[in-house]
């Protein structure tokens, strides 16, 4: 296990790290021999396909991995995102939704939900999850512009005004 957990992790440094495919291939396919239940090996997989265009495919080795006990924060909204490439958006925002409770105070489910429901054009629900995504990252200047140029084009003042004194904070 300990030799498929290594290559299932070079699997995952190769895909974040925008690797050769056949690379990635090739450690997720070491990984898996070894150890045909690596989490690793099987996030790389689902990354990978991902990347590769394959968004149904990238769902099915998500869920794979969750049954398997790899249910995480990632894996959940990872597999929003392949369920959002293929308009599943209902799917795809109770899988964001399991993110955020996973780890409530990372910034990207409450991002990917705004982006989610912008696409379905349900712009109060994108505004407030964008807003939550800014209060939880006051750092990001690229989400603090998204939402100041959102709220301004509603005209909703009193709140970019109060996203202006909280970036001066």
């Amino acid at each position: 296990p300990g030799a498929a957990r290594l290559n299932g992790l070079l699997a995952v440094a190769l895909g974040r790290s925008g690797g050769d495919p056949s690379e990635i291939k090739a450690a997720i396919a070491a990984a898996l021999k070894l150890d045909p239940a690596c989490k690793e090996a099987l996030l790389a997989d689902g990354e990978l396909l991902q990347r590769l265009g394959k968004p149904a495919e990238a769902e099915a080795r998500f869920q794979e991995l969750i049954q398997k006990g790899g249910d995480g924060f990632d894996v959940r909204q990872r597999l929003g995102d392949s369920l959002s490439a293929r308009e599943l958006y209902d799917k795809a925002q109770a899988e964001y939704t399991r993110a955020k409770a996973l780890d409530p105070d990372r910034s990207e489910p409450y991002e990917r939900l705004a982006k989610n429901f912008t696409k379905q054009k349900r712009e109060a629900e994108a505004l407030k999850e964008l807003t939550a995504a800014a209060h939880l990252d006051i750092m990001d200047a690229r989400l603090a512009a998204d939402l100041v140029e959102r709220l301004h084009g509603q005209k909703q003042w009193a709140q970019v005004i109060e996203l202006g004194e909280l970036a001066l904070h």
